[in-house]
């Protein structure tokens, strides 16, 4: 999409509709890292130990997801809310001078 040819009003509508389909990602991603972490207590928590020999391969590689997953998103998140707040204030100020 061009931009390049648009004023600050339709720019922070764009910005406010992108934003939304972050935001839908990043719910997405949430529940992926929410996911890894469940799985990998599970894969810590069971007490068969033929099941645990034959998951102890997958289980190291679950638990270096999990831990990717929840740094990234956890770094992820706090960005996204500032991303959020400066929208906000981008598009009060689009709103205010449309209001002039």
């Amino acid at each position: 999409m061009e931009y390049a040819d648009k004023d600050f009003r339709e720019l922070a509508f764009d910005l406010d509709a992108e934003l939304g389909s972050v935001l839908g990602n990043l719910i997405t991603l949430n529940d992926v890292s929410d996911l890894t972490w469940r799985l990998r207590e599970d894969m810590d928590n069971v007490k068969d130990e033929g099941i645990r020999v034959r998951i102890k391969e997958f289980q190291r590689s679950v638990r270096i997801l999990e831990q990717l997953m929840f740094y990234s998103m956890k770094d992820i998140n706090v960005r996204f809310q500032n991303v959020i707040n400066i929208n906000e204030a981008i598009f009060n100020i689009a709103v205010k001078k449309e209001n002039e």
